[in-house]
This record gives C-alpha cells, structure tokens and sequence, in this order.
C-alpha cells in the first residue's frame, strides 16, 4: 500500500491528515515556516499540529499554549513567597526544551505581572530552526540541522520523518524512501560544505510572538542549548518540562543535566520540572530549592516528577 505526506497548507487546512485507513500522515515541517507568514486566526493551531507530527530523534516537538496552566500557578506562587523581597539584581529566568516558546511565552507574561520589567527571560531548545535543502528546479528536499543530520525526507507527494519507522503495510514508502536515502545523504553532505550546487531555506521552528519579543532586545529571549551541555551562566529559576523523561535520557544523562541546572542555580533558586500528555491533562512534577549541595523538594504536582528519585539522591 501507499501512503502520502501533507506538503501544503491546502492539504493542512482541508485536514488531511490521516489516511484512509486512519493512519496519521507525516506533515512537512517546512509547513512551520509558511504558517508564520499567514495571516489566518488558526495560523498558530495548525502550527502545533505540524510541530506534533515533527519528531528528532527520541524527542517529539509537541506543544500548546495552556499546557501547565495548573502547574504555572504553583510556580508563580513559590517564585513570589522565595523571592518577592526587593532585589538589587534582576531576576534570572531559564526555561529548557521549550520547544517553539508557546508555554514559555505564558509563564513570561505572568512574571510581568509580578515582577514588572524586573526580571529576565531566556527560553532554550535545543532544534529552535531547521534547513531545507535542495537543488533548484528538483523536486527531493531534506530537512536537516545545522550538523546536517537529516530529519526529514520531502518529496511531493511524499513526507517521510526517517525518526518513524515506514510499517511494511506501505510497503512502496519503504521502497522509496530507501531509494531516497542515499540521495538526501548527498544533499545533507553539500549543505555541510556550503556548496553552491544545493540552496538552503532556514525554518525557524519559534512561535511568533517569541520571535517578535526577542527582535525587540527587552528581556526575552530565545537561543539554542543542548541541556546536555553545560551553560556558563546563573538563573535564579529554572524549568524543565517534558525533557527530563527516561524515555529520552538513561540515568547517566539525567545525571549531567541535574548537575548543568545545578551548576545554573544560584543558592536559593528554584528548580521546576514536570511532564504530561496531551491537553486537559495534569502535571506530574515538582518544584525544588536549591540548596548547598543539592534539592530540596518544596512542591509536588500529581504524583510528583518521573526523575524525583534522581533529583533526591543529587549530591554536590
């Protein structure tokens, strides 16, 4: 059997997005960029409908705005009790694996609301853009990093995501998108090379409001960070939510990223992770003081977060 891809806003907008056997299709992500340019109330929907398809690697893209509104409203609550003494430094703020900034962007703005302009907000991921490569006039184009690890295999009518493995069910997917393979690997090799024989489009993968905050050079703003990666700065928060999952990480990863965020943490900050699913859907976390040598539990959401027994046993 065949399967087709969702290549344009017309098939987006028409929804669809399922075959008809009810299988969900791949949408391109290139779909990302061209939504930023339209104007359609539901631009910002379908946004999330695209990133919810798009998956690198183990880790899905997935988002929406109202996500952990639950969740924030405890966490502003410990931020205003552990800090509402007046400061002489602004407050730091880092939110990790935001993805396109949507939820950032709702916790940044009830900060305002407590905090004034006295605060700063730095929201990470670590795929804030892609690449779209390809020859001129030809149809086959490549989503990739800046590294050129290709994501992503386009060609109209086709979407393949080489994260999701093609069911032998469509069986002439797997014949073409092996045909492709080697093709797309040429592709992501020139685009390393700066070759002139491919032409590169960059797909910025942050909402619009997160980009319009940034470009202003107030307190917002929006960078690439691998949070298995140290960072050489201090915050006085941090978030992460829906990264710090052994689904994604073993407990050796999970272990440099507790130490990175420590490391992150000036004494007396506060630590706030959780996950959860899909809409409606509560917030298994927790939100922690960072003490001297590691975290102190002050609040627990649900059932508390996955990696809780990792966060207890963190000694500096």
């Amino acid at each position: 059997m065949i399967r087709f891809g969702v290549c344009s806003l017309e098939d987006l907008y028409a929804n669809r997005l399922s075959d008809a056997f009810g299988k969900e299709k791949n949408i391109s992500i290139e779909l990302y960029e061209e939504l930023f340019h339209n104007d359609a109330p539901s631009a910002s929907e379908y946004q999330e409908i695209v990133l919810s398809r798009f998956k690198c690697g183990q880790v899905f893209k997935r988002t929406h705005l109202q996500r952990f509104s639950e969740f924030d409203t405890a966490t502003l609550s410990a931020v205003q009790k552990q800090f509402r003494q007046a400061r002489n430094e602004l407050l730091a703020v880092h939110d990790l694996a935001a993805s396109d900034g949507r939820t950032s962007l709702e916790l940044y703005h009830q900060l305002i609301n407590l905090f004034n302009d006295g605060f700063s907000f730095l929201a990470t991921d670590v795929l804030p853009w892609v690449y779209s490569v390809g020859k001129p006039s030809e149809r086959l184009r490549v989503i990739t990093d800046d590294g050129g690890r290709t994501m992503e295999i386009v060609y109209p009518p086709f979407v393949f995501n080489l994260a999701r493995q093609e069911s032998k069910f469509y069986w002439i997917n797997k014949v073409l998108v092996k045909r492709l393979q080697k093709e797309a690997a040429t592709l992501s090799a020139l685009f390393v090379q700066r070759s002139s024989e491919v032409r590169a489009r960059k797909i910025s993968l942050i909402h619009k409001k997160c980009r319009e905050l940034s470009e202003r050079g107030g307190n917002f703003s929006f960078e690439q960070y691998n949070v298995l990666e140290p960072i050489n700065r201090r915050f006085d928060m941090v978030r992460a939510m829906n990264i710090l999952n052994p689904g994604y990480f073993n407990q050796r990863e999970i272990s440099r990223i507790l130490e990175s965020v420590f490391s992150s943490l000036r004494a007396g900050g506060l630590f706030v992770t959780g996950s959860n699913e899909g809409r409606e859907s509560g917030v298994e976390g927790g939100i922690y003081l960072r003490a001297e040598a590691g975290f102190h539990l002050l609040f627990a959401s649900g059932s508390g977060s996955c990696v809780h027994e990792a966060i207890a046993r963190f000694n500096r």
